[in-house]
């Protein structure tokens, strides 16, 4: 019989299970981005019925999620049993300008969750965990999946909203900016509209460059920029000031980090710059959106997040110097290097 001094449930066994219950959350809030919940209640609160009839599901199955969303603070409930959308829930709107509805659905992907279901078997036999689970690397599984790739490509935009910070930790007053792999060119876009004697070359491969012209086509018509074919694990087109890496080497293991840092190195001149925008994670403060984001690579990539140590040796062995690293919003960090 246990004591009346001694608590049933301790606070460590609380918290393990607040985290445990992590998934459940993400299915939930995927659950209320799939029914357009907060694009419902954008014009106002109204009652679970209404909500309801205009989602398509039944009232009473709703109530219990609507329950959720609110202890988890994405929306809230008035005197007259209304529901209204929190400031994080207002998140989830389509127009929101913030919005990071395609984000939940990335997140919400079964090939993420089929991806890590085989953590544990992979592990035991030394495979990494995506390909074990789809017989194909994420960048063939997605090449070959219009739908997939898609979805992809609208979350990881959401994702990088964080580059909105980049020219106010950076001054790229006057300077040509290379952007090595740079997708859509969202980075590029906050950087020329930012500051306005900047110029910028935008580097992707083929098949993805038409969407960074569509882009930037108002700074291409500005003679601010062009957009061209490559790829960085070939020979890089010489030539900028500064050459940005932005959420690329975490998706690659460190002989091939080394590649496409050697390659931007060969393409750059002796004192210019390198800026890498990464998560960097800490042995000795690890936080759990860097870590998370680690096991994240290591389930779906053969890359990883790395420490600024890990940093400092593989731009040496490529012909940098580590110079400096700042922080960004949503743990990610700028890590500034020059070329030796």
């Amino acid at each position: 019989m246990t004591s009346i001094d001694e608590p049933n449930v301790t606070a460590g066994q609380s918290e393990l299970l607040r985290l445990l219950i992590g998934g459940w959350v993400s299915s939930s809030i995927g659950a209320a981005v799939d029914l357009g919940i907060a694009d419902l209640l954008r014009a106002g609160p109204m009652d679970v019925d209404a909500i309801a009839a205009a989602a398509g599901v039944a009232p009473e199955s709703l109530t219990r999620l609507l329950r959720m969303l609110r202890a988890l603070g994405i929306i809230t409930r008035d005197d007259a049993d209304r529901y209204a959308l929190s400031e994080v829930g207002a998140l989830l709107r389509a127009d929101h300008p913030q919005s990071m509805r395609n984000l939940v659905r990335l997140y919400q992907e079964q090939y993420f969750a089929d991806a890590w279901n085989e953590l544990v078997p992979a592990l035991r036999v030394g495979e990494q965990p995506f390909t074990k689970a789809h017989g194909e690397s994420v960048f063939d599984y997605l090449g070959s999946r219009p739908d997939a790739l898609a979805v992809y490509g609208s979350g990881i935009a959401v994702g990088s909203m964080f580059v909105a910070d980049l020219p106010t930790v950076y001054d790229f007053s006057g300077k040509c900016v290379v952007d090595v792999g740079g997708g859509d060119g969202t980075l590029l876009d906050v950087i020329l509209s930012a500051v306005p004697d900047a110029t910028g070359r935008l580097i992707e491969r083929p098949a993805a460059v038409a969407a960074a012209a569509d882009r930037l086509r108002g700074f291409i018509a500005q003679q601010r920029c062009e957009v061209l074919a490559g790829d960085f694990f070939d020979v890089l087109p010489a030539g900028g000031d500064v050459a940005v890496l932005c959420r690329i080497l975490h998706n690659w293991d460190d002989d091939r980090a080394r590649t496409i840092l050697a390659n931007c190195r060969a393409a750059m001149r002796p004192g210019s710059t390198l800026l890498i925008v990464e998560r960097v994670v800490s042995d000795l403060r690890p936080t759990p959106v860097a870590t998370a984001f680690d096991m994240h690579m290591f389930v779906m990539t053969s890359g990883r997040e790395r420490t600024d140590e890990e940093y400092r040796t593989l731009l040496a062995a490529s012909g940098f110097e580590l110079v400096s690293i700042k922080g960004l919003p949503l743990e990610m960090s700028l890590v500034e290097a020059h070329a030796r």
